[in-house]
C-alpha cells in the first residue's frame, strides 16, 4: 500500500498474496518499486514507476526457486539480487544477478555456488559487497568484471 501522508490516500501497490512472500526494495529516490514474487512460476523481478504506475519486467533463471536481497545501485542504473535452487535433498546453489537497467541487460556475477552468497551493500556505482555464510566478504567490481575477497 501507498500512503499519501498529507491526503491520507491509500494506493494499493501490490496485491496481497495469502499463499506468496514478496521481497521488494524501493529505489534510493523512492520513485521505483522493485519486486519478486517468491514461489510463483516463473519468478520475475519487477519494477514499478510509482509516479506512473508503469511496469518492466525481468525474467529470474529459470531453475531457481527462491530470489532475493534486492539493492539498487547509487545512481539507479543497476539492480542487484540473489536466487537460489533450494531443494528437498538439501542441495543448495546460489546466483547473483545484476540488471543494468539502462541497456535491459542481465550479467551474472556469481552462478551456482554452493556457498551462499547474497548482495549486501553498494560500494560505489561500480562495486558491490557480497556477503557469504563462510565468512568472507567477496566484492564485485563491475569495471574490471572480477570478484574478489575483501
Amino acid at each position: 500500500m501507498r500512503l499519501d501522508l498529507e491526503s491520507g490516500h491509500i494506493v494499493e501497490i501490490l496485491e496481497p498474496s495469502a499463499d506468496h512472500l514478496y521481497t521488494f526494495s524501493f529505489s534510493t529516490d523512492g520513485q521505483y518499486l522493485a519486486y519478486i514474487l517468491r514461489r510463483y512460476d516463473p519468478m520475475l523481478l519487477n519494477i514499478v514507476d510509482l509516479k506512473t504506475g508503469e511496469y518492466v519486467n525481468y525474467d529470474i533463471l529459470n531453475k531457481s526457486n527462491q530470489a532475493g536481497n534486492i539493492l539498487w545501485s547509487p545512481d539507479q542504473r543497476r539492480i542487484v539480487f540473489g536466487q537460489a535452487i533450494v531443494d528437498y535433498y538439501d542441495q543448495h546453489l546460489f546466483s547473483v544477478i545484476a540488471i543494468n537497467l539502462a541497456a535491459g541487460s542481465r550479467q551474472v556475477l556469481v552462478l551456482d555456488n554452493p556457498v551462499k552468497m547474497k548482495p549486501d551493500i553498494w560500494i560505489d556505482n561500480n562495486k558491490l559487497e557480497l556477503s557469504c555464510e563462510d565468512g568472507i566478504r567477496r566484492i564485485f567490481d563491475f569495471e574490471n568484471n572480477l570478484l574478489y575477497e575483501k
